[in-house]
């Protein structure tokens, strides 16, 4: 920084790259006063300690503050002090979640390894240590405006670290941190941080067997990624075959590449609502207002392909209007009004380019848009082909007077809808409208750029939106009523997949994840008795090892608990304060989540392995 003020000449009033580098100047100043701050506390606390040890371990502390982030950590407790300041301040200037400590059992290793071989620390210490990380991240909150709360329920922040996966020379990078940090997610087990575990051909069965020990703990930690697809769909993006390997995941399940040399920028389509246009030739029934394109009034469409060519229109123009929202309106006044420069003092290029991150100072960005409910819509869809065009059984009167009606005195009507071919049994039905539906939107996206010139890409996130949105869509031709949740992430409707976990996964697997570029969230839910034995096990891993490495599968985790226990803590919250449950990319306490929120997880089918 210091050699590019001074190498160049120009006024700061003309050239505002030196007032950026002046603004990075004055953020390396104040990290490092931040943590000199808690090296001061250290040292006053030292004079007031009796105690031999405690009064050595304070020492110790003021001692590593006094170094780390000032110089390069030395040691693994340098390198964990320097993780959680950096964790904590960009925490502090993005005021938001989703920020991750990246491959910690990666970055860590070297520290930890020549800290054994020189006997400066053993292996309990170690632990110990990881556990106080764990343990100081649940410190991390924001305080949001009550919509949000709705959408992200549980106190989400969501940081994240990332185990397992691959080497650069594309060996497993399986390590004695990857168990280690498995540890102490047994040991502490509460909601931070999101435990992402990279899943390829040779990851260790000991591995596996780790993590569903973990599982079995409840909280639905770790969440399984899929190497092969992930680095597909980073391809898609533009990112080199150099830099895939060490991908790692941020917030719920996005993958983003290993020097983290992009910007995201992200917003939700409502796909249920886009399909209410649809059936309304683009009015809002609840306003009354035209918010979308006449696409044809469907008493007319005489094939049901007509319906699929009217709602495609429907997401184009959605999209289009989120897409320009974000270019015209978003990107330009976050850079404006909310520069990050501690985020941009570690990125590659923003210093070399006099750019902060949010204006396009990376040298690699991408856009997002997520949808929510392609499941509730895809069986929405199946339930009009089927009732309406093959076996003439409903009308368009019938179907749209029960909508609106939120299917009061249609009873008859609601169950035929109900039992019309679903998402996630396997059946080619709904699948194939499933597929249709992200096709849609795969194809209104891709073909979009935003202001730096990178892509546009999708994901399947909800974070707690289904429940959210839920409020705002009508009744669905899949038989759900007005205002209930919509189905999260890529995962089926609440309580419609009937044929077991292999027949979702295969349904899921589908969907041609390699496009979801902002990665995909999958929720499934297992009773705990059902891995108390090796053969369920083996059955259990040889299931997830076929949906990611073989079908094409992009993510998946569990809640590994009844749904007697989650009955039993609603009704008795006092008893239940520590029960940790997966939302949707991110974990929280049961008892913190809103009624609704919590009755969107009991919907959630129960499966079996047999």
């Amino acid at each position: 920084i210091e050699e590019k003020l001074t190498s160049i000449e120009a006024d700061p009033i003309v050239d505002d790259r030196i007032p950026f580098w002046q603004g990075l100047s004055l953020t390396c100043d104040s990290i490092i006063a931040f943590a000199d701050r808690y090296a001061e506390e250290a040292t006053r606390l030292v004079a007031e300690t009796l105690a031999p040890t405690r009064k050595a371990e304070l020492e110790q502390i003021a001692k590593i503050c006094r170094r780390v982030p000032r110089e390069p950590a030395a040691s693994f407790r340098e390198a964990l002090q320097c993780t959680w300041f950096l964790t904590v301040i960009a925490h502090i200037f993005q005021s938001g979640g989703g920020i991750t400590l990246g491959r910690l059992d990666q970055i860590l290793l070297p520290y930890f390894r020549a800290d054994i071989k020189a006997q400066a620390i053993t292996i309990l210490e170690a632990q110990e240590l990881l556990d106080c990380l764990w343990l100081k991240l649940q410190e991390l909150n924001v305080a949001r405006s009550s919509e949000i709360v709705t959408a992200w329920a549980g106190y989400e922040v969501n940081p994240t670290v990332n185990l397992g996966g691959q080497t650069n020379s594309g060996c497993d990078a399986t390590n004695e941190l990857t168990y280690m940090c498995l540890l102490a997610e047994q040991h502490i087990h509460m909601r931070n941080p999101q435990l992402i575990l990279r899943i390829h051909d040779d990851t260790p069965h000991q591995l596996w067997h780790a993590a569903i020990e973990t599982m079995k703990a409840g909280g639905g930690k770790p969440s399984l990624i899929s190497d092969k697809v992930c680095m597909l769909a980073l391809t898609r993006l533009g990112v080199p075959e150099d830099e895939l390997l060490d991908y790692r995941v941020i917030g719920c399940a996005e993958p983003t590449t290993g020097d983290s040399r992009m910007m995201i920028r992200w917003s939700w389509l409502c796909l249920p609502k886009v399909l209410e246009l649809t059936l309304n030739n683009g009015v809002d029934l609840r306003t009354g207002k035209q918010v979308g394109p006449r696409t044809g009034d469907v008493h007319k469409f005489m094939h049901f392909q007509q319906l699929l060519d009217a709602f495609d229109r429907q997401v184009e123009y959605q999209v289009e209007l989120i897409t320009e929202t974000i270019n015209q309106i978003a990107d330009p006044l976050v850079a404006e009004m909310m520069p990050h420069l501690p985020l941009s003092l570690i990125t590659p290029h923003c210093i070399e380019t006099g750019r902060d991150l949010t204006q396009g100072g990376a040298d690699r960005t991408w856009s997002v848009i997520w949808p929510i409910a392609p499941a509730t819509t895809a069986n929405s869809l199946a339930a009009i082909e089927h009732q309406i065009y093959h076996n003439r059984v409903t009308t368009w009167d019938e179907l749209l007077a029960a909508i609106a009606q939120d299917f009061e005195g249609h009873d008859v009507l609601r169950h035929r809808l109900l039992r019309s071919p679903k998402f996630g049994n396997d059946d080619d039905a709904a699948d194939k409208l499933a597929q249709h539906v992200v096709r849609s939107v795969y194809n209104a996206v891709e073909r979009r750029t935003n202001n730096f010139g990178g892509p546009f890409t999708t994901g399947f996130i909800t974070l707690g939106a289904n429940v959210h949105y839920g409020h705002y869509v009508g009744a669905t031709p899949d038989g759900r009523r007005d205002g209930r949740p919509l189905s999260d992430g890529m995962s089926p409707s609440q309580g419609t997949e009937h044929e077991g976990p292999t027949a979702t996964l295969k349904s899921v697997a589908k969907l041609d994840l390699s496009h979801a570029g902002s990665g995909g969230i999958l929720n499934l839910k297992f009773n705990p008795v059902l891995l108390l034995e090796e053969t369920d096990i083996q059955k259990f891993i040889h299931l997830n090892e076929t949906y990611l490495n073989d079908l094409g599968g992009l993510q998946v985790q569990y809640n590994v608990i009844s749904t007697e226990i989650l009955r039993e803590a609603q009704a008795h919250p006092e008893a239940y304060q520590d029960l940790l449950v997966r939302v949707v990319g991110y974990c929280a306490r049961f008892v913190d989540l809103s009624p609704d929120v919590q009755e969107d997880i009991i919907a959630r089918t129960e499966h079996s392995l047999h």
